[in-house]
């Protein structure tokens, strides 16, 4: 993926800084964000109220377009506007709201990759990004758009793949997992990375109490991965339990 800046936003779009620029990147990258995230990446040192401002400017410019996280919340994420479109080769209708499952798996993602501070660096990887790394990964059945690349301070950077809790019950989760690790156990080099322990199948779910359960379910059989279950409240209201 290209991140130079292009040189100049298009006609009517209005001037953007070095900062927008990052800001739609960001967006490219993880295809939906909250000003919360947006405030933790881009403004650490002012409040979120100069977020808003910003956040408030690119939308009017048709850079950002904002959508309803979930009914009755208040709360709002944003997408990609259709000048940001045009200015980064997307399609237009990634301005539109997201599906209720896609929305849930990036809102899923984004959180995992940059919702808090971590020990490793973690970040999405753009299709054209894991094609470079590891194009056996692209085909089908291989959801292309849900790995991530996490890279410690000291050490080797290891590859992961996001694996959402949609409501379903642990057993169902498991069974899940099973099938993910079955599917890339049988690549050469993924199953070389499994071994090298640099693989992990990343788990999150939107209660502590059932990151608890689906980590102790996990870790009542043997498997080739390691796991990382984790827990991002703010996937609460995206979540219906789905029928047992």
């Amino acid at each position: 993926m290209n991140d130079r800046p292009p040189p100049r936003p298009p006609a009517g779009g209005g001037k953007l800084s070095d900062r927008d620029y990052e800001i739609l990147r960001h967006l490219k990258r993880y295809r939906v964000t909250t000003r919360e995230v947006l405030g933790r990446l881009f403004f650490r040192d002012s409040e979120l109220n100069a977020v808003s401002k910003v956040v408030s400017r690119l939308e009017k410019g048709g850079y950002l377009s904002s959508h309803e996280l979930a009914s009755g919340t208040g709360r709002r994420y944003y997408t990609v506007g259709a000048t940001a479109c045009r200015l980064l080769g997307l399609s237009t209708r990634k301005a539109g709201p997201r599906g209720p499952q896609a929305l849930l798996t990036d809102y899923a993602i984004l959180l995992y990759c940059c919702g808090r501070e971590t020990e490793s660096a973690r970040k999405r990887l753009a299709v054209s990004e894991l094609a470079s790394k590891q194009p056996n990964l692209l085909g089908k059945g291989m959801d292309a758009g849900r790995y991530v690349l996490e890279t410690p301070a000291v050490g080797v950077s290891t590859l992961g793949f996001v694996r959402v809790d949609h409501g379903g019950d642990v057993a169902h989760i498991v069974r899940k997992c099973a099938a993910d690790v079955e599917k890339r156990a049988g690549i050469r080099s993924i199953r070389q990375l499994m071994d090298e322990r640099r693989f992990v199948l990343v788990v999150v779910t939107a209660s502590e109490d059932k990151r608890l359960e689906i980590r102790d379910a996990l870790a009542r059989r043997p498997w080739l991965v390691q796991f990382r279950v984790e827990a991002a409240s703010g996937l609460a209201p995206l979540v219906s339990p789905l029928p047992a």
